[in-house]
């Protein structure tokens, strides 16, 4: 089983841990004036500009899925692929969190968006390996549908072959004579 490449993958777990964030934060604080106030305090004011990155991050993941399909029919996603992502995005998350309370982990543990968090970050990466997953196996069965179809397609009108007259250059190794003269030189 091959691996994605780091791109890939960095661009997904970053995609994954702004999502734990969105996600946490709505569900933890669903009335929207208690949640602008709680991220404003916790220093989450890069939340919004982190989100619309999800704009940009999730069409190049998709992207780059596809064309890493369409070179290689090995599997590149499934269990670890979501395991991979877990290794980057848990770490990533809490960083941020422990970080945005100037560096307190008493008070980044304090919040219980934090724990949802950490609790939806697993269901992310298995949902994106899920995913990806099906978006490869639709990839490849197209990629070969057209390669069976192409090979089809030249079976059906080969060429004709041509007759290839026989090389006489050995002749020429045998000559005794020069060329004729140049009629340039005349």
């Amino acid at each position: 089983m091959r691996r994605p490449g780091i791109a890939l993958t960095g661009t997904l777990a970053w995609t994954g841990v702004v999502l734990g964030h969105v996600v946490a934060y709505l569900l933890t604080y669903p009335t929207q004036g208690i949640r602008h106030v709680h991220l404003e305090i916790t220093g989450h004011e890069w939340l919004g500009l982190a989100t619309a990155s999800l704009l940009a991050a999730v069409p190049v993941v998709v992207l780059m899925a596809v064309l890493r399909s369409v070179r290689t029919d090995a599997s590149w996603t499934g269990p670890g692929l979501a395991l991979r992502l877990l290794a980057v995005q848990i770490p990533v998350f809490s960083m941020i969190e422990i970080a945005e309370r100037g560096w307190s982990v008493r008070e980044a543990l304090a919040d219980p968006a934090v724990f949802v968090g950490l609790a939806l970050l697993p269901l992310l990466a298995v949902l994106a390996a899920w995913i990806l997953d099906l978006l490869h196996r639709v990839v490849r069965s197209i990629v070969v549908r057209l390669q069976t179809s192409r090979r089809a397609i030249a079976r059906s009108f080969p060429r004709p072959a041509l007759a290839i007259p026989p090389s006489r250059t050995w002749l020429l190794l045998f000559a005794r004579r020069r060329a004729p003269p140049s009629l340039l030189f005349s």
